[in-house]
């Protein structure tokens, strides 16, 4: 294996064609649209047992088989190879245009990397308009650990991924801590939770990569020009009889929460209990 076999970015790569995820015998040839803005390329981390150096980068049309070199755009973009002990991680923070995605369509990239050989990414689709799809924004103060590998957030590294979807109708969740007396119910807490939802499909490549959301401290929903500041975020995937997708019930909290901490607390009236400050109860 040339690479570790953990996949981590929404868009995934591998070091032979044969593994991308429409060649397997149970997706039945059908590309998952993984959408990406017009000029742009989605942010990707590969962990990699070698390599030394990227050597070139073509960004192949799906459809003809034709390529396009973007080996001095991404670079100039920051792609990069990182060395760590017994592991290599090539980095793309996927901020800045690349020349070269000119036209919609699908596309997948090989890059071949000096003391590695060739490893090539799965087919995404490159739109002119993404206004339609929910934008999921994630990051974190610090690295994630793995065998054999790591996340790297620094230099403010952000994933991004495209769904096919749009928030759903809310629920509304109440807690409560009450205390029973004499057939009286008494509330001592409660809390209201406002909980958002939404579903997609995804194949097994974007679930891995889906994982990490909720692991991170920053995560951002951007649906319909409103954006919403993730505290919690879970996902559910939920395998289809046939074909390579899952049916993913996501929910998801922000900070809308609203708390009632019980009991009664009088409001001071002065002083004395009749305001007439005189000595009525003054003991020696």
């Amino acid at each position: 294996m040339k690479l570790v076999n953990n996949n981590i970015s929404p868009l995934p790569f591998y070091d032979n064609l044969a593994l991308q995820n429409h060649r397997k015998d149970y997706a039945f040839g059908q590309v998952y649209p993984l959408i990406t803005y017009k000029n742009m390329l989605l942010p990707f981390q590969v962990v990699l047992a070698s390599g030394t150096s990227v050597n070139w980068v073509r960004l192949y049309n799906s459809s003809t088989g034709k390529y396009t070199d973007i080996t001095t755009s991404i670079k100039e973009n920051g792609l990069q190879i990182k060395s760590f002990t017994g592991f290599k991680l090539l980095k793309y923070p996927g901020t800045l245009p690349i020349i070269g995605i000119v036209h919609e369509g699908q596309y997948y990239l090989a890059i071949s990397i000096s003391g590695l050989g060739t490893i090539y990414s799965d087919i995404f689709t490159v739109c002119n308009k993404v206004d339609d799809y929910l934008l999921l924004e994630y990051y974190n103060s610090y690295n994630f650990e793995l065998k054999n590998g790591i996340v790297d957030f620094s230099d403010n590294f952000k994933f991004r991924c495209y769904l096919n979807t749009q928030i759903g109708k809310p629920e509304y969740d109440f807690e409560e801590e009450a205390t029973e007396r004499m057939g009286y119910t008494f509330i001592e807490s409660q809390i209201s939770k406002k909980i958002y939802k939404f579903t997609f499909v995804a194949p097994e490549y974007l679930c891995d990569a889906l994982r990490i959301v909720r692991l991170c401290e920053s995560k951002q929903i951007t649906s319909k020009l409103q954006t919403y500041d993730l505290t919690t975020f879970s996902m559910e995937p939920e395998w289809e009889d046939q074909g390579d997708l899952a049916a993913v019930e996501c929910e998801f909290e922000t900070d809308t929460v609203i708390a009632n901490i019980g009991g009664y607390v009088p409001s001071l009236s002065g002083g004395d209990f009749n305001i007439d400050f005189n000595n009525d109860f003054k003991t020696e």
